[in-house]
């Protein structure tokens, strides 16, 4: 949990600056992993905030997969919260 945490809060900092430029990590690479670490801190709200993005992003068609994989967490996400609120 803790390296999660770190990871997450590192994330944001590279994606608030914009350090990622430059390098391999891409701007939906970063938004995905944000995405997915959030997820699994259960910040789900914090989650499905960076899975939009992701599907949003004006460059969607270049890293098509990183968009699938996205679209498929925001869904995982919404149908547990859907279960949970039938509970």
């Amino acid at each position: 949990m803790r390296f999660l945490l770190a990871a997450l809060s590192h994330y944001k900092i590279s994606y608030e600056r914009g350090d990622y430029i430059g390098t391999q990590m891409t701007e939906l690479r970063l938004l995905y992993l944000l995405g997915e670490l959030a997820r699994r801190l259960k910040k789900e709200e914090e989650a499905g905030l960076y899975f939009t993005r992701v599907i949003q992003h004006k460059k969607r068609a270049t890293e098509v997969k990183m968009v699938e994989m996205a679209r498929e967490q925001w869904y995982v996400m919404r149908n547990q919260k859907q279960v949970n609120s039938a509970k």
